[in-house]
């Protein structure tokens, strides 16, 4: 009997596993779009909460069929009929995975990619504004030095001004 009991145990504690990698993957993909995922998507994933049985869940839907679907409970425990429907979708889960992992890394790619696109860009535009900044207080010294002080160094670089 310790044995059955010690393998119960383990299938819980994996099962538990498998449900917090599967939320995991549900949390990328609300991050990522899950919007945008299940609209071109083959699998489609949501979280739901069922109030009757006190317990919510990520449902993993082929296409809009309600016939081949995967509810992944977040509850306490897992009853036996439950594990079993689970088990057999592994297949499901498995393609599921693999389209949710396809879409997650090309997405974070794609914003990795326009990131550090955008910061080449900016630190373009700081190498300017130091260029400008150096300018600005060469003029600042230049003007102390020869006296200018009703030179306006606010008119630095408009056209028409004198100094």
């Amino acid at each position: 009997m310790d044995n059955i009991d010690e393998a119960l145990k383990t299938i819980d504690e994996d099962y538990r596993i498998c449900l917090k990698i599967i939320g995991k993957y549900y949390d990328y993909l609300e991050t990522c779009g899950l919007k945008e995922f299940n609209k071109y998507s083959k699998y489609k994933w949501s979280y739901d909460r069922d109030k009757g049985n006190e317990y919510s869940y990520v449902c993993i839907r082929y296409g809009n069929s309600l016939r081949r679907k995967c509810l992944v409970k977040k509850m306490a425990y897992i009853q036996n009929t439950d594990l079993y429907r689970w088990v057999e979708n592994k297949e499901l889960i498995q393609e599921a995975m693999d389209e949710a992992h396809l879409y997650i890394v090309t997405k974070v790619n794609t914003v990795k990619t326009k990131i550090e696109s955008m910061k080449e860009l900016v630190e373009q535009y700081d190498e300017r504004l130091q260029d400008i900044t150096e300018d600005y207080e060469n003029v600042k010294m230049a003007k102390k030095r020869l006296g200018w002080d009703e030179f306006p160094v606010s008119s630095f670089g408009k056209t028409g001004g004198t100094p």
